[in-house]
């Protein structure tokens, strides 16, 4: 999460965001969660796999094994 900041600081933060250097930054609230609710007021639309859907609340959440991987060998 990046709390409020000015449109200069924000480029800034980005900068480090690309460089990977944005967890030393005071202005990143960084926390792990296997599940997340979002509220918002108003209601905010979401974005799944490019279609909007709902105006939350929205949970996201961390499913163990869901996700299967093929590695191909060339």
């Amino acid at each position: 999460m990046i709390q409020k900041r000015s449109a200069p600081e924000l480029a800034l933060l980005a900068a480090k965001v690309a460089f990977g250097n944005h967890l030393s930054s005071h202005a990143i609230v960084f926390r792990r969660a296997a599940k997340v609710t979002v509220n918002s007021r108003p209601g905010m639309c979401f974005n799944v796999d490019g279609e909007l859907v709902g105006k939350g609340p929205a949970v996201f959440e961390v499913l163990s094994r869901a996700l299967q991987f093929v590695v191909g060998v060339k």
